[in-house]
């Protein structure tokens, strides 16, 4: 039978279990709990990585974690109740580095593959919402999946079995930073076809047409022109995106990047109470430059000025371009007069 887990996140509470199994009186917390999880494994990662039965949870706080007979001694009137029967719960997951910020103006057009393991399943995911989507409208992947993790068939995807999944949408699937398959709507409103005579980037079949798959010196400037949500369809889009997030157990990420036009949206939600993801902000400083002036900028930056929220949490993504180490460069290889400055 396959292992059942109950994230913290899908019943929508933004915690952090903590080690304690000493059960805190529903008197001590002020009130009873708004809910209690119980007859389950409560994963606590304390520093014993201990397993409760159960856990009461007050607002976005854990009040205790104990024995399914104690935490439900807690419990009110109006306290909700759900038995797990069995299942475990884990904290929320955080991801210290992802482009989520940015992320909520695209996802209402994305078909998201994280996970999926088959490409039939990808398939079947993009016939499902072309069937839902306005003729016409983009329908596209930006990043999260590769062709390597279906089990049942790695060749690149074709221009012409993406035109039968969606016959009336363009569509684009940029897998990692590395490649795009488009079909052939997409290839025209792009203007692949008639760029690629003179882009190698663009992978051609032997009479010189375009298979629909694009390497990645040639697909980075075909994202830039997929439409994107703006105005108030980025909240809409941003809340599709956590949504989503945490239905992946997803807490808190940390974005590289805080893109300024995105941001007062997820203040917004914040400020409202209605924010169920952490952002840390990682920060870079603006410009190039070499290690003697990009270290005092680093010693200037003021960090942990937010909130539980939002807040900017650490430098990066990289420090120094000679040594960055992407991942797709098996090897990163500085020279020495690099290394000296």
């Amino acid at each position: 039978m396959a292992r059942r887990t109950l994230n913290v996140a899908g019943i929508g509470a933004l915690v952090a279990l903590t080690g304690a199994t000493v059960v805190v009186r529903a008197q001590q917390a002020g009130s009873a709990p708004d809910l209690v999880l119980s007859n389950g494994k409560i994963i606590t990662v304390d520093e014993r990585f201990s397993i409760a039965q159960a856990v009461a949870i007050k607002g976005d706080r854990i009040v205790s974690v104990g024995s399914t007979q104690d935490i439900t001694r807690l419990a009110g009137p109006g306290t909700r109740r759900i038995d797990l029967r069995g299942r475990a719960v884990t904290p929320g997951l955080i991801d210290n580095h992802m482009h989520l910020l940015r992320a909520g103006t695209t996802w209402q057009y994305e078909v998201r593959l994280d996970g999926v393991e088959t490409r039939k399943h990808a398939l079947d995911l993009l016939r499902a919402r072309a069937a839902a989507t306005v003729q016409g409208e983009w329908i596209y992947t930006l990043g999260g999946w590769a062709i390597e993790q279906f089990a049942d068939d790695k060749k690149p995807f074709t221009r012409e079995e993406l035109d039968q999944a969606a016959p009336n949408n363009p569509v684009l699937l940029q897998a990692s930073y590395r490649e795009a398959f488009l079909n052939s709507r997409a290839l025209q409103l792009l203007g692949v076809n008639e760029a690629a005579a003179q882009n190698a980037a663009i992978v051609k079949d032997a009479a010189g047409k375009p298979t629909g798959r694009v390497l990645e010196a040639g697909f980075r400037q075909l994202v830039g022109k997929l439409p994107t949500a703006s105005g108030p369809d980025i909240e809409a889009s941003t809340r599709l995106m956590m949504k989503d997030l945490n239905r992946m157990g997803l807490t808190a990420f940390g974005s590289a990047g805080c893109e300024a036009d995105v941001l007062p949206t997820f203040r917004k939600l914040a400020d409202q109470g209605q924010l169920n993801v952490r952002v840390g902000c990682i920060t870079s400083p603006a410009g190039g430059g070499n290690t003697d002036q990009l270290l005092p900028r680093i010693a200037q930056m003021k960090l942990f000025q937010g909130d539980a929220y939002i807040d900017s949490i650490f430098y990066g993504e990289s420090v120094f371009g000679p040594l960055h180490d992407p991942m797709f460069i098996p090897k990163s290889d500085p020279k020495p007069d690099q290394l000296a400055t």
